[in-house]
């Protein structure tokens, strides 16, 4: 046990504590008593609290770190267009696309074949959502406990106590 008291020093006992605090010691009452005539010593008692073990704060774990996955981009399809590649007659005189043979509306009838991307319909690819990881601290509350302490009588001449 530790105390204030100017008279009488004792070892603390050692605690896991963040803050330390003095111990504090509080005098309430004083008495004088007489002994048997055979003594020389007058006892003068007094009472102190004394510190069995000083105040601390413990940091508690209120809530687990943990990795969150959260969707960055949703999920979608998309159209991609199939071409494939033909040969095409086109006009020489407009160069529109023409039948052979015939005439085409600017009254022209020569063609000439070219090979072009034709398209010829769509196609749907599936893109998967996107995720990205969120990382979230572990949560933490400061707990406070109080001191732990007594009151004893004691000699403030001699230091026994009762």
């Amino acid at each position: 046990p530790s105390t204030t008291e100017e008279t009488t020093t004792e070892a603390k006992k050692p605690s896991n504590t963040e803050s330390k605090k003095p111990a504090t010691t509080e005098s309430t009452t004083t008495q004088s008593t007489t002994e048997a005539p055979t003594q020389t010593h007058t006892h003068t008692w007094a009472t102190r609290t004394v510190t069995d073990q000083d105040a601390w704060d413990e940091q508690v774990c209120t809530k687990e770190a943990w990795d969150e996955q959260v969707c960055t981009k949703e999920a979608w399809d998309e159209q991609v267009p199939i071409y494939e590649g033909r040969h095409v007659r086109f006009c020489c005189g407009c160069n529109e696309p023409a039948s052979e043979g015939a005439r085409c509306q600017c009254g022209c009838a020569d063609t000439y074949a070219k090979w072009v991307d034709v398209l010829v319909g769509y196609d749907t690819v599936h893109h998967d959502a996107e995720y990205t990881t969120v990382h979230h601290d572990a949560e933490y509350t400061t707990k406070h406990h109080d001191a732990v302490t007594h009151t004893e009588t004691y000699c403030t001449s001699c230091g026994a106590t009762k």
